[in-house]
Parts: C-alpha cells; structure tokens; sequence
C-alpha cells in the first residue's frame, strides 16, 4: 500500500505527458496546428507526440522518482496548451467565421486572364523588376483591408496577407496600397478580391505603414499603387495565412 502511494507522483507525471501528447495529437488530426505553427512543422510535432506517448506509458509502468517542480512544470504546460483552444481565430475579425471559406474560389467571366496570386508574390515581382513579365489585363488577389487617416485621404486602402515563416512570434502582414475603381473604402479589417495593374505611384504621395492586430511587422510595397478595376468582398479562406509565396505560376493564391 505504501509502495502504490509513493508511486502517484511518479504516475501522474505520466498522465500529464500523455496529456501534451494528446494535445499535439489533437492539433495535429485537425484544422488548428496553423494557429500556433507553420504547416511545414507537423511531422516534427508528430514525432515529439509519439516520443511523449511513449515517455508516458514508460512512466506508468516504471513510475519515476517524485519531483514536485516536475509535475508543476507538467502541469503548466498542459493548462497553458489547452487554454490557448479558446483563441480560435488569432487575429479576431480579420478571419471571419472559423472554417467558412474554400480554396476552390471560382474565376467570374470578367476576371479571366488575370493572373491569380498573393500580395507578398506581387510584392516580390514589383520589388525585383519583373512586372514587364506579366503582360495585361493584370493580377487578381485577395486580402484583408486596412484602413489608415493617410490612406483615406488619399482615396486608398491597403490590402493584406499575414506571413508565417514559423509561428506568430515572426508573423508579418505584406500588402499593397489599393485605388478602388469607384473610389468606394471597404470596411477595416473585411476581406476583398480585387483585379486590375499596378502602377508606379506618384511622386508626392507617401504611402504609410499601418499596423495590423496581433503582428509585430507590416510592410506596404513601396513605389506603387494597384489600381483595381473590380472589387469583390470575398470570404475568407481556410488558412488565411501565406505560407509560401512562389517566383513563378502556378502562384500561391
């Protein structure tokens, strides 16, 4: 009796290992692993869940020596993992509803011949040169809208995607200044496609750098303006993220 007593320390260790494999389990059999890591990292994930898995039952069967720091560092991680489930969307009204968009986002008959892709590739085609390349009617993307005093008053708004290179700690929203066709803002923080060029902006207009909720970095293409013909509010999609950005079609859309 005294013997199973001096083993419950040792035992619930276990248990709480096996908790935090779970969770990374969890994570990983659904739609969430993107809201704390890139995608890119899952196989890593799922062999430190199978490495906990096994740590856990190893425990079980050969309790370890009681630790009272141990099983309160156990117990803090596991609480502070599954209280991070609360936030389903990171970044609040910028999403839209959890789950509600598709990838498949169908072509309009007005929109044909524009090439599809995201902000940072035409960021990376403006900034390198490249846009000689890609002849008319233009590009099609899709974002969130920011809007800024600066902005409005010079009849613009800036259009956003949020890059992961590796979790929010190095999340960076990259956009464009947008001229609206009918001159018409949308809402903060919605979501919009929008298709037409981009074009050097004047010489007197600096273009400003507003702030996105929830990232340390935002960065506006220099030099340009996109003039869009059609604007379109558009559902967000799945993983709003930009996890990859590519130099060449087929793009990241």
């Amino acid at each position: 009796m005294r013997n199973m007593l001096s083993n419950l320390p040792g035992r619930l260790d276990a248990l709480l290992l096996l908790g935090l494999s779970g969770f990374m389990a969890f994570l990983l059999s659904g739609d969430a692993y993107w809201h704390y890591l890139h995608p890119r990292f899952m196989p890593l994930t799922a062999a430190c869940a199978l490495i906990l898995a096994a740590l856990g039952v190893y425990a079980l069967i050969f309790p370890p020596h009681p630790s009272g720091s141990r099983t309160l560092a156990f117990t803090l991680m596991l609480a502070l993992a599954f209280g991070s489930l609360s936030a389903a969307n990171p970044f609040g009204s910028l999403e839209g509803p959890a789950g509600a968009a598709s990838e498949a986002e169908p072509v309009p008959d007005d929109e044909t011949g524009y090439l599809r892709l995201n902000t940072g590739e035409l960021y990376d085609i403006a900034e390198n040169g490249e846009l000689g390349k890609y002849p008319a009617p233009g590009f099609a993307l899709r974002g969130f809208v920011r809007r800024d005093p600066e902005f409005d008053r010079l009849g613009l708004f800036g259009l956003y995607r949020v890059a992961l290179f590796c979790c929010f700690a190095d999340a960076t929203a990259v956009g464009i200044a947008v001229r609206p066709a009918d001159g018409a803002l949308p809402a903060d923080g919605s979501w919009v496609r929008v298709a037409g060029r981009l074009v050097p902006r004047p010489e007197d207009i600096t273009l400003p750098q507003p702030q996105t909720p929830g990232v340390f970095y935002a960065s506006t293409l220099p030099g340009f303006v996109f003039e869009a013909k059609k604007t379109t509010p558009v559902t967000p999609p799945a993983e709003p993220f930009m996890f990859e950005w590519r130099q060449e079609a087929p793009f990241a859309y």
